[in-house]
């Protein structure tokens, strides 16, 4: 029983590093070996264990005007619904996920921003291919075409906050700001849900 247990433990502990390791991809001065911009892979299996374990400047912008049910709008761009979740106390990454709407004529790009409990944020990608998840980051942002809503969602794009200073607990909330090519910079609060939270994975 005891060798089991140990066992278990240590299946855990390899899962994790592995996890946190491609959390840590980015086009950032980080060793990515010969292609810095490939996406890191990782079977389905270590991804849901890893999860069950968690989570440019702008042009002509204007002052973001926050709203009632955790609405944002900023110029032609509506954000609603920003959160994430709860993180275990030695969790080194977290991830931020929300709605995003565009409202004008004209499209837009989501390209970074900042979370106060983090060192930095990054945009991702996820998804899953024959069976293997691959997570990679997006240089140049998500595209947000004039009257389309683009869901920032687990498995799928969503903001991976990187080197976290402090743990998330389920029930506060936590401020950050997104970064879009031509809106500008909005200011936006995160409410952290459960461990489990999940969400829609259409984008």
């Amino acid at each position: 029983m005891y060798r089991t247990f140990v066992s278990g433990v240590a299946t855990a502990m390899t899962l994790a590093l592995t996890l946190s390791s491609a959390l840590a991809c980015g086009p950032d001065g980080h060793d990515h070996g010969s292609a810095p911009e490939k996406a890191q892979a990782i079977s389905a299996k270590h991804m849901q264990v890893a999860q069950a374990g968690a989570g440019h400047n702008g042009h002509q912008g204007g002052n973001p005007t926050p709203a009632t049910q955790n609405v944002v709008k900023i110029g032609a761009l509506q954000i609603e619904d920003t959160w994430s979740r709860a993180t275990p106390n030695a969790a080194k990454v977290a991830a931020g996920y929300m709605r995003i709407t565009n409202t004008g004529t004209t499209p837009d790009w989501l390209t970074g921003g900042s979370f106060t409990r983090a060192a930095r944020m990054e945009i991702h990608e996820m998804a899953v291919k024959d069976g293997v998840m691959t997570m990679r980051p997006l240089p140049d942002g998500i595209e947000i075409l004039p009257g389309q809503t683009i869901t920032l969602a687990p498995g799928s794009y969503h903001a991976m906050f990187m080197g976290l200073k402090e743990p998330l607990k389920e029930g506060e909330t936590v401020s950050g700001t997104l970064e879009f090519k031509n809106a500008g910079k909005a200011d936006v609060s995160y409410t952290v849900r459960s461990l489990a939270a999940g969400g829609s994975r259409k984008h």
